[in-house]
């Protein structure tokens, strides 16, 4: 099964019903090449066989081929290269695997109550021997406090945490690749840290709107 395509929550899922709850725009298709570009980055790092380098396209996991023009694509491989080179980022991923996933029975609290909910999650790179995961960001920051600002405002620190209790491991590599600059930027969420508690907290607090207003209606359907 396409991994969008299975029933369990993600962090995507939080995020869309965080959009419909505040009532805020899906402006997803208008940052359709945004996402499009970061995807190819992505697989660059972690599933080069899905690029073409030739005809300069990336094949999607539901079968999209998507077309990137000579200068976008060689923007991503410059970009791709200069994270691999980065001698942090080089020494942890020689021990970890791109894109791995996990299917699980996530057990969270809120308010004092107890809840659950089937989640899954998709880390661009994982070691387990490491207990780590990691997760590549292409950003248009050009210092390490835009990055830093970043994580809180586009919420990663929610998709961390979520991750790393899926996981059940203890350390999180939030990698920034600066479209601008081409600087590698790293942030690790420490299990028990602030950017952790932070998001541990977001994910609560969506996960349990989604057990309140999402979950009833589909044991219904």
């Amino acid at each position: 099964m396409n991994y969008y395509e299975r029933p369990e929550v993600s962090n995507s899922d939080l995020t869309a019903l965080a959009r419909i709850y505040n009532a805020l725009p899906d402006n997803r298709a208008e940052l359709e090449d945004v996402f499009n570009f970061g995807s190819l980055v992505d697989a660059m790092l972690s599933e080069e066989f899905k690029v073409d380098y030739h005809r300069r396209t990336l094949q999607e996991d539901d079968g999209r081929i998507i077309q990137y023009d000579p200068d976008t694509f060689a923007q991503g491989r410059d970009l791709a290269r200069l994270c691999r080179r980065d001698p942090v980022i080089a020494s942890i991923l020689s021990q970890m695997v791109g894109q791995y996933i996990f299917v699980r029975t996530l057990h969270f609290d809120y308010q004092g109550e107890e809840f659950q909910i089937r989640a899954r999650c998709k880390f661009d790179a994982f070691g387990k021997a490491l207990s780590m995961g990691a997760d590549y960001k292409t950003t248009a920051c050009t210092s390490r406090k835009q990055f830093r600002d970043a994580i809180s405002f586009f919420h990663w620190d929610r998709q961390g945490a979520f991750y790393m209790d899926l996981a059940g491991i203890d350390r999180h590599w939030i990698i920034g690749i600066s479209k601008k600059t081409g600087e590698i930027f790293k942030h690790a969420i420490q299990r028990g840290d602030e950017t952790y508690l932070a998001g541990r907290a977001k994910y609560c607090y969506w996960a349990h709107k989604w057990k309140l207003l999402i979950e009833p209606f589909q044991l219904a359907a």
